[in-house]
């Protein structure tokens, strides 16, 4: 039985699945959720669907991609290999004209009008998000007990059978028994045979090796290992004889911090072409040398980075509790917004990270497209934030090997949001021949009408707007907790309490923690993992706050819920309490994050380590609730 869940990267806890005494029933289960997501007019359809299911299954989110080393999940490396192929496949496309209808005729498909551009790129995705989906099921139809790698073979089989019970007419219009099991199976350079399997295997290829590496580097002669951390974070306990390979040496383990080398003599345990070097505690696996002939990666690929500006000064501009929602509400539509283009365009899987007011997306290389998504994408938030949101939109290509040093990457990323944030712009002068002429809530902008019996510019009636939209909706107050105490969420500042807190929340240092990131797949797995976590802590302390009686009275106002959650993004939040709850709030959150992201180990020697990887920190301004909210919220 082998351990097959994937390490969490903030507290180094391994999920708990064993390989094939729970892998093989939960795979079971997926396929037949699988199955169901076969259903559809289109392959764009049936691409949307299993990529929800993958995206929604705690399975597949919480197994390994490779078992010695596991530090990313079988979900973010299928996505990451999705976002690659599609990428390579439209620059591939943009190049040949007749590229599709090429590669449809090495599978022998006579209907390749029946696939338009967009069923093609979802045809790619399929195959790439199912490209694994054998490597958690230990047996095929001849074979039984097949360790976890091997895994083509599986996934050939189980893609005849997805097929087989599919919607029949969708599975014929698209001859997809022809090509869709051998292309995704065939993507190692041992099988491949076609431009599709070429290109999916490259793309696995580039998310495999970059899902291979990690924070401590390796270096091996053959008879001696040498390893150095380059790790800021978290220390490493490495033991030089639980791989593969023998240690020659009196002490077998050493724990190394940043910067801190160790090097042992050893020699091979076995002849196989493939050797984990060492046995690292801390990742429960270590670094995979392959003796090999490396394949050489060419290529490029393009990442694009989304930066919306100043969202808590554009919040901020507000009198009432509805534009804070709104603001809060529209700057999440802008994001959406960013977000559907890049899905349209290129593909979901193509999304790395999207979360307060940033998005980052690989793209094609391809100068023409990116240009055309770059002002989609400005064009877009303008559009939804009627103009009260500005946003830049940096663009640049990278070789498909410096993904390998995403770290690089993003710095260059970071430097080309700063120029673009630097460069020159204009925006109208407001020429106003009285003061009724200049919106009373920004001062940036003109009034243009009258809106609830205020003078308003066109962007804070929008705010407005949004955020009576909003009322009973917001996501982080539980409505059926509150009326099992009484209560309902508050709709005016009023209703919050006598006395009303604003409290600023923001993490501590998490952009340098983000910028210590090696490769795409780890940059998703973390992005995404943290986005999840902060979000149920949130939830979560609201909640345990108004169950806990000691602690509900002092939100608590008549029958109002005196807590708001104006906006969570990123690792920002604005939140809106009754005064009186507003200093034990921050403290039970403070703790319960310091908890939830708390790593701690005992090491080999007994000495014990616990640190944890993220904190807050909390700004409180508390005053009258008749008091001006934008003087609070500027405090």
């Amino acid at each position: 039985m082998e351990k097959i869940g994937v390490v969490d990267w903030f507290t180094k806890k391994r999920e708990d699945i064993s390989y094939p005494d729970d892998s093989d029933k939960k795979l079971d289960v997926l396929i037949e959720e699988i199955i169901k997501g076969f259903r559809g007019n289109t392959l764009e359809d049936i691409a949307n669907n299993l990529y929800e299911i993958l995206k929604c299954s705690n399975f597949y989110e919480n197994i390994c991609s490779d078992s010695r080393l596991p530090v990313c999940s079988l979900f973010h490396h299928s996505k990451n290999t999705a976002g690659i192929a599609v990428c390579l496949a439209v620059q591939k496309a943009d190049m040949m004209p007749d590229f599709k209808k090429k590669c449809l005729e090495q599978y022998g498909i006579t209907v390749a009008g029946n696939y338009s551009e967009r069923d093609f790129k979802a045809l790619i995705r399929i195959g790439s998000l199912l490209h694994d989906i054998g490597k958690p099921r230990s047996f095929t139809s001849q074979k039984t007990n097949q360790p976890f790698h091997y895994h083509t073979t599986q996934t050939e089989e189980i893609l005849n059978n997805i097929l087989e019970k599919a919607q029949p007419d969708i599975v014929s219009k698209y001859e997809l028994k022809k090509i869709l099991p051998k292309m995704a199976a065939k993507h190692h350079s041992r099988d491949r045979e076609t431009v599709l399997e070429n290109m999916i295997g490259k793309a696995d290829m580039i998310a495999s090796g970059a899902d291979r590496i990690y924070d401590v580097e390796c270096t091996y002669d053959g008879s001696k290992v040498n390893v150095r951390s380059l790790d800021r974070i978290f220390p490493h306990e490495i033991n030089f004889d639980a791989g593969d390979v023998q240690c020659l040496d009196g002490q077998h383990t050493e724990i190394i911090g940043y910067k801190w080398t160790a090097q042992r003599n050893v020699k091979p345990k076995s002849s196989d072409d493939t050797l984990m070097l060492f046995k690292d505690s801390i990742v429960n696996g270590g670094t995979i040398h392959y003796s090999g002939l490396e394949a050489h990666i060419s290529g490029t690929i393009g990442l694009l980075a989304l930066d919306i500006m100043q969202i808590q000064e554009y919040i901020n501009e507000a009198d009432k509790l509805p534009m804070l929602r709104g603001g809060s509400a529209i700057v999440e539509d802008s994001l959406d917004k960013a977000h559907q283009i890049i899905s349209k365009e290129v593909c979901p899987e193509a999304v790395l990270f999207k979360g307060g007011g940033n998005l980052l997306a690989f793209v094609p290389s391809d100068t023409e497209i990116q240009n055309e998504l770059k002002k989609a994408i400005i064009d877009g938030v303008r559009k939804i934030s009627h103009g009260g949101l500005n946003s830049v939109v940096a663009v640049n290509v990278f070789q498909l090997k410096e993904l390998t040093k995403f770290h690089d990457v993003l710095e260059k990323m970071q430097g080309e949001i700063d120029k673009e944030k630097n460069s020159a712009s204009t925006n109208p002068i407001i020429h106003p021949s009285k003061r009724d002429d200049v919106c009373p809530l920004c001062f940036k902008r003109k009034a243009i009408g009258v809106f609830n019996n205020e003078p308003m510019c066109k962007v804070c009636a929008e705010k407005s707007n949004s955020g009576r939209a909003q009322k009973n909706t917001n996501p982080y107050l539980n409505n059926d907790l509150l009326r099992k105490y009484g209560m309902i969420a508050p709709s005016q500042l009023q209703e919050i309490g006598e006395s009303i807190a604003v409290i600023a929340i923001d993490g501590n240092m998490m952009g340098r923690m983000f910028m210590q990131t090696l490769t795409p797949a780890e940059y998703n797995y973390k992005s995404e993992t943290f986005d999840a976590n902060f979000k149920q802590e949130i939830k979560d302390t609201i909640r345990k706050f108004i169950e806990d009686k000691d602690t509900r009275h002092l939100m608590e106002n008549n029958r109002f819920a005196g807590i708001d959650p104006i906006y969570v993004g990123g690792d920002d939040i604005l939140l809106i309490i009754n005064g009186k709850g507003a200093i034990k709030f921050c403290e039970l959150l403070i703790r319960n994050i310091y908890n939830r992201f708390l790593f701690s180990k005992k090491f080999f020697n007994g000495k014990s380590y616990e640190n944890p990887t993220v904190t807050i920190s909390c700004g409180i301004a508390i005053a009258d609730a008749k008091f001006p909210i934008y003087f609070l919220l500027e405090t």
